[in-house]
């Protein structure tokens, strides 16, 4: 196989996917710390609830 010149454009593109690729990484890695803080949200919420119920 020879060695042929790497086209600009190509390499734009890739450039350009690789950098959505990053964004969704961290798109990803933001909602999953959204999720956990809503399950510890949901926690607290449900333990206050039994708590609540308990007492009653």
């Amino acid at each position: 196989m020879r060695n042929q010149p790497e086209n600009p454009k190509f390499v734009n593109i890739a450039q350009s996917i690789l950098e959505q690729d990053l964004g969704v990484e961290q798109t990803i890695a933001k909602l999953e710390k959204n999720n956990s803080s809503l399950t510890a949200k949901q926690d607290r919420i449900s333990n206050a609830l039994l708590a609540k119920e308990s007492r009653v």
